[in-house]
């Protein structure tokens, strides 16, 4: 690709020959550039656009537009302006590699696994192209092709951030190798900022001061394991009861033999005990970490215990999350990916548990019953569900720890655009639920309107109806962002509890609803 830096020097003689007026004032790609790697995204991305009206053909201009755009997440801006790239110049790799990011970002992982396909087909080396691969790869289940994808980019470009993340992303997150290390190291001196770094570069740089020795600890006594009796067994089912508390699902638990109850929360991926509770514990801080939810971030400590009971099985070494930000019930949260070998079957008529891993796992239907599977993503240690609103895509996150079923802010309105303003009621309310305390004001909207959701490739057809819709915004600029994927509403235990039985199918991709036959 030519350099971006003599765009302008090149560009300025031809002005001048044809008699054109220069403007001291107007921008130039070297300024907008500038501005972009200064961090000033609002100024480049100003600037960016200038350039683009004024050369609607400039690939140089249009890149910087896209990034400037998705670095302030404005992802819908940088969707349409890399559909205007990629159709005026329908061979540019960089515009389709661009346009499968800004897809990725809009919850669209199809369309983006075409454009990916189309930039590395124009340049198999072009950078977005293979960031946005990798990235398809990563949420498709297959983590060894995206972590080459993401080293294949960075050996290209070293200087991006966007691969290093990917990296990061990637990894073991219960080890911590040297190899990581330096991946750490390497992503966190180029100093990225925006989206979706804002995100994670405190957690990597709290990864890097304080977690390393911690995580390696668990190397040759890997977290969460199984003895070596229940580890010989092919096959394992436990079956354990579970509490209702209004629409939480807690579990009793031992941890160094002393009780527990934890949320079952499908939509966290590690064991967290509140502060009060875990001094019950008498274990030491061993480091410093975070924790995030729906509220934002919140400081914590990490502690470790000997073993863990849940029902008959027994797992050992256990890394604990312990925070003061806990605000929900119970004494903490059990994260449903610490499960991911297994296949988890809620039954809410009789108030139980089922865990069950190896052959046969995934067949738990009851006689006499009817079920309805869909697949499922299971992306970031977190649970995703494709489904449509007439003919708008919109994916829903599987969380048992959602105390309601809401909707992002801009999709409730959106969804609502026909009800009169008049019957919409807005505000906003300060949360004390869940984990975090640094996002704790919530922007919300209740509507009257009537929304079918329909779950896709559902065997058969599966429908919810929600009568009257619940936005919040906590979707918008906290979920969404940290998975930089548009998620439109969250499936707690107020739709999954309208079942009798509903099982998430780890090892095999599936969310099943079960229920009597007529």
């Amino acid at each position: 690709m030519r350099p971006r830096v003599l765009l302008p020097l090149l560009f300025l003689p031809v002005v001048l020959l044809m008699g054109g007026k220069v403007h001291a004032n107007a921008p130039t790609l070297a300024s907008a550039d500038a501005a972009f790697a200064a961090g000033k995204f609002d100024q480049a991305r100003k600037s960016y656009a200038s350039l683009v009206k004024a050369d609607p053909k400039s690939a140089p201009a249009y890149t910087g537009l896209i990034l400037s755009q998705l670095r302030q997440d404005q992802w819908r801006d940088a969707l349409q302006s890399a559909q205007s790239a990629a159709a005026a110049d329908p061979k540019g790799s960089d515009a389709h590699g661009l346009l499968a990011l800004a897809e990725i970002r809009g919850g669209e992982p199809e369309a983006a696994g075409q454009d990916a396909k189309l930039s590395l087909a124009q340049d198999k080396d072009n950078y977005w192209g293979l960031v946005a691969a990798a990235r398809i790869a990563n949420w498709d289940g297959h983590d060894k092709e995206g972590y080459a994808l993401f080293q294949r980019a960075t050996t290209l470009h070293p200087e991006r951030p966007d691969a290093w993340l990917g990296l990061i992303q990637t990894q073991n997150d219960s080890t911590t190798s040297e190899e990581d290390l330096a991946v750490d190291n390497h992503y966190l001196a180029l100093k990225p900022s925006g989206q979706p770094f804002d995100f994670t570069t405190p957690y990597v740089q709290n990864t890097v001061t304080n977690e390393t020795g911690y995580w390696r600890s668990f190397h040759e006594d890997k977290a969460f394991h199984l003895s070596k009796d229940d580890e010989k067994q092919t096959a394992y089912t436990a079956i354990f009861p579970i509490q209702r508390e209004g629409n939480y699902i807690l579990v009793s638990v031992s941890i160094n033999g002393k009780p527990f109850h934890l949320l079952f929360d499908s939509g966290a991926g590690q064991m967290l005990l509140s502060k009060n509770a875990a001094k019950r514990l008498k274990l030491p801080e061993l480091a410093k970490s975070y924790v995030s939810g729906v509220q934002g971030r919140a400081s914590a400590s990490l502690q470790r215990a000997d073993m863990l009971s849940l029902g008959s099985i027994t797992l050992n070494s256990i890394p604990l999350h312990v925070t003061d930000s806990y605000s929900g019930p119970g004494d903490g949260l059990f994260g449903g990916a610490i499960l991911d070998d297994y296949a988890v079957t809620i039954d809410f008529d009789n108030s139980t548990m089922t865990i069950a891993r190896g052959p046969g796992a995934k067949h738990l239907a009851l006689p006499h019953t009817s079920v309805a599977s869909m697949p499922l993503h299971y992306y970031d240690h977190h649970l995703f569900v494709s489904t449509h609103t007439g003919k708008r895509r919109v994916w829903a996150l599987v969380d048992t720890g959602a105390e309601t079923d809401f909707f992002s802010l801009d999709l409730t309105r959106a969804l609502s655009a026909d009800t009169p303003k008049a019957d919409w009621q807005e505000g906003s309310f300060d949360s004390r639920s869940g984990i975090g305390d640094s996002a704790m004001e919530v922007d919300y909207c209740l509507t009257p309107q009537k929304v079918t959701v329909n779950f896709d490739n559902s065997s058969p057809p599966a429908t919810l109806t929600q009568n009257g819709l619940i936005g919040q915004s906590d979707i918008d600029h906290q979920v969404s962002p940290s998975f930089d994927f548009e998620i439109g509403f969250l499936l707690g235990i107020p739709v999954l509890s309208q079942h009798s039985r509903v099982t998430i199918d780890y090892p095999n991709h599936l969310l099943s609803f079960e229920d009597p036959l007529p």
